[in-house]
């Protein structure tokens, strides 16, 4: 499933925050990351039109990160990997 789904962009809003936009060849794979998104905490996450360079993106929470990472495999090595830098 996740050779499918491409991230486009990707870049940290803010220590907590992230900017995801992301295309998929498959529609129904597309609609269920879109569906995994939406069905986290409104605060968590928000569609913003002006975010890479007016295509816009996702702003999401790391925690809906830990959400679609399965998705997307450098994101999921990138999250275990700042997961072993955090300090206790």
């Amino acid at each position: 499933m996740s050779e499918k789904a491409i991230l486009r962009h990707f870049k940290r809003i803010d220590p907590c925050t992230f900017a995801v936009r992301f295309s998929c060849q498959d529609r129904d794979l597309f609609d269920e990351i879109t569906e995994t998104i939406k069905s986290a905490y409104k605060l968590d996450r928000r569609w913003n039109p002006d975010l890479d360079d007016g295509r816009g993106a996702w702003e999401l929470h790391e925690s809906v990160l830990e959400d679609i990472a399965d998705y997307f495999p450098p994101l999921k090595i990138a999250l275990e990997k700042q997961r072993r830098m955090r300090p206790d």
